[in-house]
């Protein structure tokens, strides 16, 4: 604020208070203007505060900015910004001082500047997020069922979801009510109740591969694609990716890369279900020999199972076959364990489908819940009248069949990932009188080695 010559004190203006007599004329027009000095003429020139930059600021100019509505913030922002020189001064006439000219109002400060007062941080738009955060949850691979995407097929069928569903929360009741309203097929409804089951918890995360068509599928978790191919492991890589070489990118037979990310992903079980099985040559056309021979050991090798991660097999003649057939090669990455009914609820596709209502199942879903009494047992009879097989003799599978322990209590075939150091075996096996086993041992065997 400039003082006069006279005196060392602001003009009296400036001392008035707002209850000034109602004659006088308005503060700001009794306080003359402030003009700049030409160059050359210092007579006029007020003398400058010392350790001031940029604009001065003047008591009329206070009272323009305080009639604007400005804040003390505004006034501090603007005293920072640099003088603009006026169309005068480029014309070489006088220059008017910018505290006397009429500033226009200026923007609001900015979040991010220090002159305007206290900083703000930018509000989190959660709902404009386009990644969402790593789920912890465990994944599992479930091998020939389906994950159907529920406002995908409402929409393809027509039917207002929010209005007309009695069971707007997804969960069993909902996939019921689906199958119900023919939405969803008798199958796909199935899949998606004993998945949807199976998740309730929030303790798995479950991806589904099949070759069905007859629905609208999730597409970050369902894939459509033939599990017998020797390349599907390397297709699921690409598609969900692989836990080991989560940062390269998958080589093709030359070297180059194909130019798709492997992302990071690992399985703690895998299942092969076990809810439906025809007889007849169902299983020999659907789980062919190369699921054994290729894919199962593809997964260890590969990296796409977790550290002594699980694979579940029903207890079925043909996958009895395969694997004692297989031998060789799976031993090489797995340990084989024959599961009896009272250890199933470590199966957790199986421990999940048992909380579905027994009746919705039975009336709505078409099937009982215990399939794996149906489906998941065979006798000795089976594998003498069984025919005969050129990579496994009925004598080999006769020999491991009678060695099972409880064999009519096994319900699951489980193959167990194996550690840096361990070695393959098949474990519960009784030992063959006189001969000393070679890839068969006992359970307390193996608890002799860890000691």
């Amino acid at each position: 604020m400039p003082r006069t010559r006279n005196s060392g004190r602001p003009p009296a203006a400036a001392s008035l208070s707002s209850t000034q007599h109602k004659n006088s004329p308005p503060l700001r027009k009794e306080i003359p203007a402030v003009v700049s000095p030409v160059a050359g003429d210092c007579s006029s020139a007020p003398r400058p505060r010392p350790k001031t930059t940029g604009r001065p600021r003047n008591f009329e100019t206070v009272l323009e900015w305080h009639d604007q509505g400005l804040t003390v913030y505004d006034l501090e922002r603007i005293r920072r910004e640099p003088p603009h020189s006026s169309p005068d001064s480029e014309n070489g006439g006088n220059v008017t001082s910018q505290s006397n000219a009429v500033m226009p109002p200026p923007s609001a400060p900015n979040r991010g500047d220090r002159g305007a007062g206290k900083r703000r941080h930018k509000p989190r738009a959660m709902m404009n997020w386009k990644a969402t955060i790593p789920s912890a949850r465990a994944k599992v691979l479930c091998l020939g069922m389906s994950y159907a995407s529920v406002v995908d097929q409402l929409k393809a069928s027509g039917v207002d979801g929010e209005s007309v569903m009695l069971n707007p929360m997804s969960g069993v009741e909902r996939a019921v009510e689906l199958v119900r309203r023919n939405v969803l097929t008798e199958m796909d409804g199935r899949d998606l109740a004993r998945i949807l089951s199976l998740e309730e918890s929030d303790e798995y995360a479950a991806y589904t591969v099949s070759l069905e068509r007859g629905s609208v599928y999730e597409e970050g978790r369902h894939m459509t694609a033939n599990f017998n191919r020797g390349r599907f492991v390397r297709d699921l890589m690409c598609r969900w990716g692989n836990g080991r070489d989560s940062s390269k990118r998958e080589s093709g037979k030359t070297g180059k890369s194909r130019g798709r990310i492997v992302r990071s992903i690992q399985f703690r079980e895998v299942y092969l279900d076990y809810f439906w099985i025809p007889p007849g040559s169902w299983a020999m056309t659907h789980w062919k020999r190369s699921f054994f021979r290729d894919m199962l050991p593809d997964l260890a090798v590969l990296g796409l199972l977790e550290e002594a991660g699980r694979v579940y097999l029903p207890f079925c003649l043909h996958c009895f076959k395969e694997v004692v057939a297989a031998k060789k090669v799976l031993l090489k990455h797995y340990t084989v364990t024959f599961l009896e009914k009272k250890n199933l609820h470590e199966h957790s596709l199986w421990r999940s489908t048992q909380r579905i209502n027994a009746k919705e199942m039975q009336y709505w879903l078409g099937k009982d819940l215990n399939q794996e009494e149906l489906y998941c047992t065979f006798s000795a009879k089976s594998v003498k009248d069984g025919s005969e097989d050129s990579h496994v003799s009925k004598d080999d599978l006769l020999d491991v069949y009678r060695r099972i322990r409880n064999v009519e209590q096994v319900r699951m075939i489980r193959l167990t990932a194996l550690r840096k150091g361990e070695k393959g075996s098949f474990v519960g096996l009784e030992k063959k009188e006189g001969k000393k086993n070679t890839d068969e041992e006992m359970p307390e065997d193996l608890d002799k080695k860890k000691l």
